[in-house]
C-alpha cells in the first residue's frame, strides 16, 4: 500500500493579502460581514447654529454627501490592517496610512486639539454610537465601515482598481432637524428641580398613561376585527369602554358588585 498523499494547503494571494492569516480573516469572516455606508449630514446649512459651528471647524467636506465606495478594497483592507495592528496596511501592493493626520487631510479638517476635561466630558463610546445608528438590539458587530473614507485613502495612495468592482453608494443624507430631535431628547437643558407630586397627581398621571394605551390597544383590536370581518359583538368582551368613556371609568364599572373597591384600594 503506498503512502497517503498529504492534504493540499490551500494557496493564498499574496498580491492581496500581506499574510496568511488575512486571508483567512477575509474568507471566514470579512466576506460575510455587511457593509454600512457613511451618510451626509443633510439641510445643515439652514439651520444657523449648524452653520456656524460647522463653517468655523471647517466641517463641510466631513458633513457632505459622501462618494460612491469600492467594497473589495474595503474588505482587503479590513483583511490586512485588522492583522497589521497599527496605523498602516498594505493593500494591492500599496501602502495606505490611516492614522488621524491622513484622514484630516482627506476630510479637509485641520486638527486644533482638545484639552482632557472636554474629552472625558464629551467623548461617546462605541456602545453609545452603536445603540445610536442600530436601535432595537440590532447586532451592528458584524459589519464593516468607513467605505468612502477607505477608498479615499486608497485613491490617494495610487491603488488601482477596476471599473467592474462593486460599487457601494452612500445612504440617505441625516436631516439635521432629526439630529435636533434627537439631541433634546437624549440631552435635555439643565433645569431646576421640579416639585415632587402629590399622590393625587400621580394617580392622575398614572390614569391617563393607562386610558391612553388602553385607547390605542382597543383602536387596534377594532381595526384588526374589521379586517378579518369580525363584528363589534366578537371583540367587546375584549375592548374596555364605550366610546366617550373612560379606561378608567370602565374598570370601575367591572369593579361593581366586588367586596370593596379594589381600584381605590378599599
Amino acid at each position: 500500500m503506498g503512502p497517503k498523499r498529504k492534504k493540499g494547503k490551500k494557496v493564498w494571494d499574496r498580491s492581496v493579502f500581506s499574510y496568511e492569516k488575512s486571508y483567512e480573516m477575509y474568507t471566514k469572516g470579512i466576506l460575510m460581514n455587511k457593509p454600512i455606508p457613511e451618510r451626509g449630514l443633510d439641510n445643515w446649512e439652514l439651520d444657523p447654529l449648524y452653520k456656524r459651528q460647522i463653517q468655523n471647524r471647517n466641517w463641510g467636506t466631513f458633513c457632505a454627501q459622501p462618494k460612491g465606495a469600492i467594497i473589495t478594497l474595503v474588505r482587503e483592507f479590513y483583511a490586512n490592517a485588522n492583522v497589521a495592528r497599527r496605523p498602516e496596511c498594505t493593500v494591492r501592493g500599496k501602502t495606505i496610512a490611516y492614522d488621524p493626520c491622513i484622514i484630516n487631510v482627506v476630510y479637509q479638517t485641520p486638527w486644533e486639539g482638545q484639552d482632557d476635561y472636554s474629552t472625558l466630558k464629551d467623548r461617546v463610546t462605541p456602545e453609545e454610537v452603536g445603540a445610536f445608528l442600530c436601535p432595537n438590539g440590532t447586532t451592528w458587530k458584524r459589519c464593516f465601515y468607513y467605505l468612502s473614507l477607505i477608498t479615499s485613502l486608497c485613491n490617494l495612495a495610487g491603488v488601482e482598481f477596476s471599473p467592474m468592482e462593486e460599487i457601494s453608494y452612500a445612504a440617505s443624507p441625516i436631516n439635521v432637524g432629526f439630529i435636533k430631535l434627537v439631541s433634546r431628547q437624549s440631552r435635555p437643558a439643565a433645569q431646576p428641580m421640579p416639585c415632587p407630586l402629590s399622590m393625587e397627581e400621580q394617580l392622575t398621571q398614572l390614569w391617563q398613561l393607562v386610558d391612553c394605551q388602553g385607547r390605542y390597544m382597543s383602536e387596534m383590536l377594532q381595526s384588526i376585527a374589521q379586517k378579518q370581518g369580525m363584528t363589534s359583538d366578537d371583540i367587546l368582551p375584549y375592548t374596555l369602554g364605550q366610546e366617550g368613556t373612560s379606561v378608567r371609568d370602565a374598570l370601575m364599572e367591572e369593579a361593581e358588585g366586588s367586596e370593596g373597591n379594589w381600584l381605590e384600594g378599599e
